[in-house]
């Protein structure tokens, strides 16, 4: 995917060059810079994903909107990076037949605009993140160690992190409380198998519908992940 940044912006220029490497991002995708303002005679055949940055002062709100209309990138996936108060302006960008895919306060660049861009991605190209479990919306990416969920991040401890990873990687399979306490804790934990019901009670309550009902509990046996009757 080759994706193009338009910034006058030197400081985020340089910070999205690191937060592309730091996130494994220009292994499988390609980053472009755009230094300064495009307009509608700009060559975008270079480009399939757009980021651009709106945070700087905009003195001609019609010519941004002619912009983001042409036809050479009015179907182009967008990213725009705004400031607090210019929520107005991306009000009146919605009115227009304007593909905007998302939005992010530049302030939380550093820390949001790498899972942005694989929301997009996966969600409107339909392009996982490398190394992950994907059940439709739910993403389990397996470097960072993070569960994703309609592109939302979901808090887990460690060992919930290991519990579903376990499970996802061996769907429909059942597993034991005793072996799940040994493929996870690896000895004979304190507290027995009411560990592994707390943590599975616990990551069934941070998880949404319909993935929290695919954790199932098998009466008598133990626990699985079971998506098939949910996918069609």
């Amino acid at each position: 995917m080759k994706i193009l940044l338009i910034s006058q912006d030197e400081n985020l220029i340089k910070k999205a060059g690191s937060i592309f490497s730091e996130n494994n991002l220009l292994n499988v995708h390609e980053l472009s810079i755009l230094k300064g303002e495009a307009g509608p005679d700009t060559d975008f055949s270079y480009a399939d994903f757009l980021i651009i940055d709106l945070s700087t002062e905009i003195k001609n709100n019609s010519f941004l909107t002619d912009f983001l209309k042409n036809d050479s990138i009015k179907d182009f996936q967008k990213l725009l990076l705004i400031q607090p108060g210019q929520e107005d302006l991306l009000s009146d960008l919605y009115k227009y037949p304007v593909r905007i895919n998302d939005f992010i306060f530049k302030e939380n660049t550093e820390s949001e605009l790498a899972l942005r861009i694989e929301n997009i991605l996966f969600r409107d190209f339909k392009i996982k993140p490398a190394n992950s479990i994907v059940i439709r919306d739910l993403v389990l990416d397996l470097d960072k160690y993070e569960l994703l969920i309609n592109g939302k991040k979901i808090e887990l401890t460690f060992k919930e992190y290991q519990l579903l990873k376990l499970l996802l990687e061996n769907k429909n399979k059942v597993f034991t409380r005793s072996r799940l306490l040994s493929d996870i804790w690896e000895y004979d934990y304190y507290g027995g198998s009411r560990t592994v019901d707390v943590h599975m009670r616990r990551l069934r309550s941070k998880m949404e519908l319909p993935y929290s009902d695919m954790l199932k509990t098998v009466r008598n046996v133990g626990y699985m992940f079971s998506p098939a009757e949910f996918i069609k």
